[in-house]
């Protein structure tokens, strides 16, 4: 059953091996959770029209999704009774599995709803009826799941896209963001992506959460490797979606940023007030660095164009430096101050300065 937390004997015994087993090895396990209840869920008879997030003032309830097992599963609202009942479930399942956090999709994005049963929405001087937004329920939900996990050392991820729940977003030990503007990728191209957009929402800076960036890969238009040019300049880490490729690519990179030891690094974005010590770049691309006190950077360039280009780029930070390719492990000439670059669509060069 979908975001239900009593499992089948069964599934619980299948569920306890795995715990067991991946602990073994070192292994976290976290379990999943929506926004929703399911139609199977033995609770739905009695909380559903209580509890349900009613999105439209005609009475249409948001979500209706089909699962197998044969069942429709309906956003909730953390409004309503929903959000003690929730917590008090998933911290009981936590603590019977020994679960190691929990990962919450979409779960804390404080969707419309009008569901006068709980309280939400409001009505004019005309009677009519109004959506409000239930951010308080999601901040008091997961504020609570917070400090229970927290208290155990657990970590708790969440999911949003095209949402900025700040209120809520705290109360997150990662964020995992981006799954909507992969589809405005998909099939418009980057250029419909507005970087002060992606500033604001996918960097986590903004509200002191580490982000992580999902990508997606949609075959001949845009892959994980190409997501590292979007991602390493605004100073997150893509999260790859699949296993091959983009695992193969996230080792390389945790290597360059292990070794460069990134957490005792000072950021340096492109778009901070009065960081402008690169010279005429060219329109999208990019430079933003991560620097040492003892003068070693780890710099990202990046081409957000369409098109392969050859850019040079010029900075006093070149001056009397070695440059070297991190990813591709090749070393880079340095001519008085410049470097110049090969750099196909969307691509993104790692350069260690030392």
């Amino acid at each position: 059953l979908q975001r239900v937390w009593e499992m089948p004997w069964e599934t619980e015994r299948q569920t306890r091996k795995i715990v067991e087993e991946c602990h073994k090895r070192g292994i976290r396990v976290v379990p999943y959770f929506g926004y929703e209840v399911s139609s199977l869920n033995p609770l739905w008879g009695e909380y559903a029209d209580k509890v349900l997030d009613v999105g439209f003032t005609d009475g249409r309830k948001k979500g209706g999704w089909y699962r197998v097992p044969h069942q429709r599963d309906y956003i909730v609202c953390y409004d309503s009774e929903w959000g003690d009942m929730f917590y008090n479930g998933v911290k009981t399942l936590i603590e019977k599995m020994d679960f190691d956090g929990i990962y919450l999709d979409g779960t804390i994005a404080p969707r419309p709803c009008c569901n006068e049963k709980h309280g939400c929405g409001y009505r004019d001087e005309q009677g009519e009826l109004h959506v409000t937004y239930p951010f308080k329920g999601a901040r008091e939900m997961i504020k609570k799941i917070y400090s229970f996990v927290e208290s155990r050392g657990g970590i708790v991820n969440t999911h949003l896209s095209s949402c900025m729940n700040a209120a809520a977003l705290g109360f997150s030990h990662l964020v995992w963001n981006g799954e909507d503007i992969q589809r405005t990728i998909q099939s418009k191209g980057m250029d419909c992506v507005p970087l002060d957009y992606f500033i604001a929402e996918y960097t986590g800076r903004n509200i002191g959460t580490p982000n992580e960036l999902l990508c997606y890969e949609f075959e001949g238009v845009w892959t994980y490797k190409d997501c590292l040019c979007l991602a390493l300049p605004h100073g997150v880490l893509p999260r790859p979606n699949d296993i091959g490729t983009p695992l193969e690519i996230s080792s390389i990179l945790w290597g360059i940023f292990d070794d460069f030891d990134v957490s005792k690094a000072t950021w340096h974005p492109y778009y901070k007030d009065g960081m402008k010590p690169f010279k005429n770049l060219p329109e999208k691309a990019v430079v933003s660095y991560y620097g040492h006190e003892d003068g070693r950077k780890l710099v990202f360039v990046a081409n957000h164009d369409t098109k392969e280009r050859s850019i040079t780029v010029s900075s006093e930070l070149f001056k009397n430096v070695t440059v070297y390719d991190a990813y591709d492990k090749i070393d880079v000439p340095v001519d008085n101050g410049k470097i110049k670059l090969n750099l196909s669509k969307y691509d993104c060069k790692i350069l260690l300065v030392k």
